[in-house]
């Protein structure tokens, strides 16, 4: 009996809608729509044509504000002109201010995820793709093609991000396949430059830079923005092969099969921005020496600024003059050895023993440039990097990163201010290890590191003579900048792209997995 209800009931009443009934019952106005909606409501659309008033604007406010200042008071007819014109001022100068709300606007439409500008609020596009639930397409049933009727509603709400995910993949076509100056990778960083480099920060280190006003790097960011659209077509059409345009396509496809479309969008969106708001509101962990863009860069300015390079520049004029009396000094050392042997037989040696001393006394004022170089400090950089302890901090308080984007930011900033300096010499070992083994026995860089120890490690060789100090100097000064040299020359040129991101994915990971040592 209750089979037979089961059958009657399912018979006597429609079948219950599913989530693919009701996603493709809510699908707006077709594909042709969701382009023109996208296309219309782009940056490349809304702010281009805009551009060019908008610089002219701040051009006339400009003018009117100098022809304000060199008008005298007189008159009362030019006191209420000059009313009037303040009256006005406030209209006038709406339009600066919307040169900032523009470049604010362009900081948050043009980010890493959405470099090509289609959505307006990218982080929520985002949010509703990566929430997609997967379960390997739709069940069939007897009435209409629910398949079609699914990628349908997933490439029309999609499309932005599947077009950002082209532009991924175009970029890695065109800089590991292609060449490494292809233009569309360095456009799409140029442009992520002109919006996010820190001008301020720069000419609060380095004065000598000039102000840039906001609405030229508008300019600049939207003159990128328009190449990156045209050399992205440019990928797409014509650099990739015939064949190849099918996968990506596929690709897409596939996606928009496999995932289950969202029934209420208004409700996800909600949910997207109370998940917002409570990782905003959330308690940020206080980590001892958090960081910003300005602390790590006057970091860097500082370790820089006491380097073993930075100290020997500065000396180098004593130097110099060292080198050129030691070989002088060299005659008077041989008298002064011998003075000692005719005072022994007077039975006065504590003279020779006490001349022995004086050779060193005038080498002292570089004996601390040697402390600095050491098998932990191979570069030479300024700080307390030349210890064990500074390495073993690397694998202290593991866990696995922090709750929360904005705690997340803020523990990455910390610990690249804190752990820079190891992250170089893990590049250098790294980049002496690879030059080595895999390109050639005597490839520079491992053997200039290993002559600049050998002249570190000379006075612990008995079989060796005695050097000089300053001799010493100046050989460990040669072999370090050469070493500097050669580093940079096997990390920015001899290394493949995808090797430079996968050593910056490592330390971006080591960065987010580890917690801040307390100072």
């Amino acid at each position: 009996m209750p089979k037979a209800t089961s059958k009657q009931s399912n018979r006597g009443g429609p079948p219950a809608k599913g989530k693919d009934d009701e996603a493709a019952a809510v699908q707006g106005a077709g594909m042709l729509a969701a382009v023109k909606q996208l296309a219309l409501g782009s940056v490349l659309v809304e702010v281009m044509p805009v551009l060019p008033k908008l610089m002219k604007a701040d051009g006339v406010t400009v003018a009117k504000k100098e022809e304000k200042e060199t008008k005298e008071d007189g008159a009362e007819n030019k006191e209420e002109s000059d009313a009037a014109k303040v009256e006005e001022k406030p209209k006038v100068e709406e339009k600066p201010e919307d040169s900032a709300a523009v470049f604010e606007s362009l900081t948050t439409r043009l980010s890493f995820v959405s470099a090509l500008g289609l959505d307006k609020m990218p982080e929520e596009a985002w949010g509703l793709f990566t929430r997609l639930e997967v379960d390997y397409g739709p069940v069939k049933r007897k009435k209409g093609n629910v398949a079609m009727e699914r990628i349908t509603v997933n490439l029309e709400r999609n499309l932005s991000q599947y077009i950002n995910i082209s532009l991924v993949l175009m970029v890695l076509n065109a800089l590991v396949f292609r060449s490494w100056f292809a233009c569309l990778p360095w456009l799409v960083g140029y442009q992520l430059l002109a919006l996010n480099l820190p001008i301020d920060l720069i000419r609060e280190n380095i004065p000598q830079v000039p102000p840039v006003d906001v609405k030229f790097r508008v300019a600049a960011a939207m003159a990128m923005h328009a190449l990156v659209w045209l050399f992205f077509l440019y990928e797409v059409l014509f650099q990739t092969y015939f064949l190849a345009k099918f996968p990506l396509i596929g690709l897409f496809v596939a996606h928009a099969y496999v995932v289950v479309p969202e029934v209420n969008l208004e409700a996800a969106r909600k949910a997207i921005a109370e998940k917002k708001g409570a990782e905003a509101a959330e308690v940020k962990p206080s980590y001892a020496g958090s960081a910003n863009a300005g602390t790590i860069i006057t970091m860097i300015t500082l370790i820089f600024k006491t380097s073993f390079l930075a100290k020997l520049s500065s000396m180098g004029p004593a130097l110099i003059q060292e080198l050129k009396a030691a070989p002088a000094k060299k005659p008077e050392n041989a008298e002064a050895k011998a003075a000692p042997a005719k005072k022994e037989t007077n039975g006065e040696e504590k003279e020779g023993e006490d001349a022995a001393p004086k050779e060193t006394s005038s080498a002292s004022p570089f004996e601390p440039l040697i402390a600095i170089i050491s098998i932990y400090n191979a570069l030479g950089l300024g700080g307390q990097q030349g210890t064990v302890e500074s390495y073993k901090d690397l694998t202290r308080d593991i866990d696995f990163g922090p709750k929360g984007k904005a705690s997340a930011k803020e523990r990455l900033m910390t610990n690249f201010e804190r752990y820079m300096p190891q992250y170089l010499h893990i590049v250098l070992a790294l980049m002496c290890l690879r030059s080595f083994l895999f390109r050639s026995w005597f490839a520079c860089l491992p053997w200039l590191v290993g002559y600049q120890m050998l002249c570190l490690s000379l006075p612990l060789i008995p079989q060796v003579p005695p050097v000089d100090l300053i001799y010493r100097i100046a050989a460990t000064g040669a072999f370090n900048a050469l070493v500097w040299l050669f580093f940079v020359y096997e990390a920015a040129c001899m290394t493949h792209p995808l090797e430079k991101m996968l050593l910056a994915g490592l330390f971006v990971a080591h960065a987010y997995v580890v917690s801040p040592v307390p100072n």
